[in-house]
């Protein structure tokens, strides 16, 4: 069987040929482009190439393997009316080309990706047969066979780390009697809410940590202080607003001498790595074009709605209302939102005033800034609602 394996990840793009188990040819995309850890595409020049390498052309393709990367908008299964709109944008130049497939699987609600996925779309636009099968393999399964495969153990523990793939950042197989079963991390995971603890992924969620949760993010921050100060520089820390107003902030976040995201909201941070992926500032520093991955805003910010939160938007107007206009509980049960999650946020806020004394001084943006502005009690029993 004659395989083609596309990675079209948010980073290192790659495309590989296989003739059944025998690895005929393998290109990274940023060896053709020249644009170094190119990604968040399809890796479009390294499939011509393996293909030219292996000397088959795209009907010789028997199956393809994908991961759950970036993919075209007009390559998703989606309602009409959202395929509508993605063709609009497109022809404006305003919307995103390329979604994440992990990230829309989560949404979606579905470990099935073929679902959302418009395979026969795909292959014709392609050129591939239309009967190629086309699989999607497990981001840390990718990682885990990679390097079993070649060993020649019966037994073995097959453990992986990596920043985040699939929804998990880590994996745990176990290799007995030629069976590999997955103990965490497998497609079972795609579409949960993961909390994941230890010294391999550091704090994933907030608030709340466990007894060793976060360990090596802490050693890491004492790390890179030390460093920052032998060599004379300003380490910044990046916890916002919303992060610190409940409380939550990771003790990488607080790692730094000076935050100038400390009196932004994530909302408006979302906002601002948003407009810096459209523009360059002419006074600005880094490369033209986008300059943040898409998928790092889209998991790598609070988004809400675990814990008891809401949506980011409707969790940044609530804090707004606690701190900035010192509302109560009631009035802004009145304003409309639910007064259990108001509840639950103000007493997320008072109980994080012992966490925001240590936390790095910042630019004040807002009418109502942390510290000076705005100090109570790091222990109290006051709530207005």
């Amino acid at each position: 069987m004659r395989i083609l394996a596309i990675h079209a990840g948010i980073h290192d793009a790659s495309t590989a040929a296989f003739d059944d188990y025998d690895l005929v040819a393998a290109v990274s995309e940023e060896r053709l482009t020249r644009q170094k850890g190119y990604g968040q595409s399809v890796p479009w020049l390294g499939i011509d190439e393996v293909l030219r390498i292996a000397g088959w052309s795209r009907n010789d393709v028997d199956a393809i393997a994908l991961t759950r990367g970036f993919h075209p908008t007009y390559h998703l299964r989606v309602p009409l009316w959202r395929e509508l709109r993605y063709a609009v944008e497109r022809a404006r130049g305003t919307g995103r080309d390329y979604r994440d497939l992990a990230i829309l699987s989560r949404r979606f609600g579905t470990a099935d990706t073929l679902k959302i996925f418009h395979s026969e779309r795909f292959l014709r636009d392609n050129a591939f047969r239309p009967e190629t099968k086309i699989h999607f393999a497990n981001h840390h399964e990718a990682h885990a066979l990679a390097a079993l495969f070649y060993t020649d153990w019966d037994d073995a523990l097959v453990y992986t780390s990596d920043g985040i793939g699939d929804n998990v950042s880590y994996s745990m197989r176990s290799l007995k009697s030629g069976k590999l079963d997955c103990h965490w991390g497998d497609d079972r995971w795609l579409t949960k809410t993961v909390s994941e603890a230890g010294l391999a992924s550091g704090p994933d969620h907030f608030p709340g940590h466990g007894p060793d949760q976060g360990l090596a993010m802490r050693l890491r921050s004492t790390v890179l202080l030390a460093l920052a100060e032998r060599h004379g520089a300003m380490p910044l820390a990046t916890s916002n607003k919303t992060v610190l107003g409940l409380g939550g902030a990771l003790p990488g976040d607080m790692a730094g001498r000076f935050n100038p995201l400390r009196d932004a909201y994530a909302s408006t941070v979302l906002d601002l790595a948003r407009w810096r992926n459209r523009e360059r500032p002419r006074i600005g520093l880094g490369p033209q074009g986008p300059l943040i991955p898409e998928g790092l805003l889209e998991t790598g910010t609070i988004a809400g709605g675990g814990n008891g939160l809401p949506p980011l938007a409707e969790l940044d107007a609530i804090l707004k209302g606690l701190i900035e206009h010192d509302k109560s509980v009631e009035q802004l049960a009145a304003d409309g939102y639910a007064r259990d999650t108001v509840r639950h946020i103000e007493d997320l806020l008072h109980r994080g005033e012992a966490l925001r004394r240590q936390a790095a001084p910042g630019v004040k943006l807002t009418a109502l800034n942390f510290g000076r502005d705005r100090r109570y009690p790091m222990t109290h029993a006051y709530r207005s609602g």
